[in-house]
C-alpha cells in the first residue's frame, strides 16, 4: 500500500511531524512502514507551459517537433508522442533541467535530433518520479525525445498556472510511504484507516470529509447476487450527463500515480480516489454497454479469464 503523506495530512493533523518520525509510529503501531520513498526527488527546472506550435518530423513516423513557451520564452522541442496539441499546457523541463531515473538525477541538454535542435524536453508522469513505464517512456540523454510509449506526455489542465514550478504547484515533492499491511490489519488498505491509527497513536485530530447523504432514487439497473456470504451488499447509483472521456484534473493524475494506480480518465479515477481513500471497492460502468441493464455479482467460473483496463487479460 502506497500511501502519500500529503494526502495523509489532509486526513489527519499531523502539525509539523516529519516524515520519519510519522513511519516510526506507525512501525510501532503496528502498520509497517517498509519504506519512505520520495518518489519525485531530483525533480527541478520543470515548469508548465504551453504548447503554441507542432508538426511531424520529416522523415520520422513519430517524432514531433513543438514549441512551447513559459509565458517569458519560447522553447522548441522535439517529442515522440502525439497525444499533445497546439493550446494544450504540459510539462516543459528546460535545459539544465533535472529528472529522477533508477540510476539518480538526470540533467536535460540541449540535442540535435533528425536536424532539429530540442531545448529542452516535455515530460510523461514516469519521467516526473510519478507512475511507471505505463504512463510514458523514459526520457533524458538516452532518449531526449520523451514520452514515445504508454500514455506519452502528460497534458496538464487548461488553468495550469503558466510558468509555474511544477513540483511546487502540486505538492509532487511530497514523501511516500510504502506499508507491508497484514491480513489482520486490511483497513490500513485506505487512506482513512491509516489516518484513523495514527489520529490514536498520536492524540491527533482526526479531519475525515463527511460523505453526503445517499440518493434514494432507483437506479433502473437490477443487482443479481449469486452469492451473498461472499457479497452481502451491492448498492447501485446512476449518474449521468457526463463526459466519459474527459480527463482528471492534475492534481487527482499526480495522487494516483503516487498511489502506484495508472490514471484513465476522470470516471475512472474518481471511482479509484474514493477506493483508495475510504477501502471501499467501486466502479463505473457504461449503462450503454450493459446488457439488460442488469449486473450479476457472482465468483469466477473455472478457467474464465477477463481483460482489465490495462489490457492484460488475467485468470
Amino acid at each position: 500500500m502506497r500511501v502519500p503523506l500529503g494526502w495523509l495530512r489532509e486526513l489527519v493533523d499531523l502539525g509539523d511531524a516529519s516524515p520519519d518520525d510519522l513511519a516510526h509510529t506507525l512501525t510501532m503501531g503496528g502498520i509497517e512502514v517498509d519504506e519512505v520513498r520520495w518518489p519525485t526527488t531530483g525533480v527541478a527546472g520543470v515548469v508548465v507551459a504551453q504548447v503554441t506550435d507542432m508538426a511531424a518530423v520529416a522523415g520520422s513516423d513519430k517524432l514531433h517537433r513543438a514549441v512551447a513557451t513559459d509565458g517569458a520564452h519560447s522553447y522548441e522541442v522535439v517529442a515522440g508522442a502525439s497525444n499533445f496539441a497546439v493550446g494544450d499546457k504540459v510539462p516543459l523541463a528546460r535545459p539544465g533541467a533535472r529528472l529522477p531515473t533508477p540510476d539518480g538525477p538526470l540533467t536535460v541538454s540541449t540535442r540535435k535530433i533528425f536536424g532539429h535542435t530540442s531545448n529542452g524536453m516535455l515530460a510523461s508522469l514516469a519521467e516526473l518520479g510519478l507512475g511507471d513505464g505505463s504512463a510514458g517512456a523514459a526520457g533524458g540523454a538516452e532518449n531526449p525525445a520523451a514520452g514515445e510509449a504508454g500514455g506519452g506526455i502528460w497534458v496538464l489542465d487548461p488553468t495550469a498556472p503558466l510558468g509555474a514550478d511544477l513540483a511546487g504547484w502540486l505538492g509532487l515533492d511530497e514523501p511516500v510511504f510504502l506499508l507491508e499491511v497484514t491480513p489482520d490489519r486490511g483497513y490500513a488498505l485506505s487512506l482513512a484507516g491509516v489516518a484513523r491509527d495514527l489520529a490514536a497513536l498520536t492524540g491527533a485530530r482526526l479531519v475525515l470529509p463527511e460523505a453526503p447523504a445517499a440518493p434514494g432514487a432507483d437506479a433502473g439497473v437490477p443487482v443479481d447476487i449469486g452469492d451473498a456470504s461472499a457479497c452481502p451488499r451491492f448498492t447501485v447509483r446512476r449518474i449521468e450527463g457526463l463526459d466519459p472521456q474527459a480527463s482528471s484534473p492534475a492534481w487527482a493524475r499526480a495522487r494516483l500515480a503516487a498511489c502506484g494506480m495508472r490514471p484513465i480518465s476522470a470516471v475512472v479515477d474518481a471511482t479509484n480516489l474514493a477506493m483508495l481513500e475510504t477501502g471501499h471497492p467501486c466502479h463505473a460502468y457504461d449503462l450503454d454497454r450493459l446488457s439488460g441493464p442488469r449486473l450479476g455479482v457472482r465468483r469466477a467460473e473455472a478457467g474464465e479469464r477477463v481483460t482489465t483496463l490495462d489490457g492484460v487479460e488475467r485468470a
